[in-house]
């Protein structure tokens, strides 16, 4: 009996001497790691014809994938009709278009599912910033992160100024 209270103890004191190792190697290694590298943005211009829209143009799924392989910079908006987040989406996405003077263009459900977009863009509603034919980033329909971009125009318009150039000659 005697034998076997010693044996646990000296197992707790093994695990306990076990952590605190542990705790001490990682405090080393977190001291000496270094930072990560953040990723600077270089925020682009939009084609030169989408500075005077003042519209959300639907287009194909084959209009969709021309403007990728001629590598232009525009701003996409992936909706469906039927999904009860599509709307507010699309109409923030109006209202920043009407208000600001931009074209962006929008793609529909099984449009969508055509085009080269949905192997990036897996959830809609979603926007999305492509320069030079390569989605820069987008909206996340399933990430908490990205739900105040849904939330209106402007916070709209603060996401796609992370990346585009609003405004021409700027």
């Amino acid at each position: 009996m005697k034998n076997k209270k010693i044996a646990i103890v000296i197992a707790g004191i093994v695990v306990l001497l076990g952590i605190t190792g542990m705790y001490i190697w990682r405090q080393h290694n977190d001291e000496v790691e270094q930072p990560p590298v953040t990723e600077q943005i270089v925020k682009f211009n939009l084609e030169e014809e989408l500075y005077d829209g003042s519209k959300l143009v639907e287009i194909t799924a084959e209009e969709y994938n021309q403007l990728i392989q001629e590598q232009k910079s525009f701003v996409l908006i992936a909706h469906t009709e039927v999904c009860p987040a599509e709307t507010p989406l699309t109409s923030t996405a109006e209202a920043l278009v009407h208000d600001d003077g931009y074209t962006f263009y929008g793609l529909k459900g099984d449009e969508f599912k055509n085009s080269m977009a949905s192997e990036t863009i897996k959830y809609l509603p979603s926007a999305a910033v492509i320069n030079r034919g390569e989605i820069v980033d987008y909206l996340d329909a399933e990430s908490d992160e990205d739900i105040p971009y849904y939330q209106g125009a402007d916070s709209l318009r603060e996401w796609l100024q992370k990346y585009i150039k609003l405004e021409r000659n700027k």
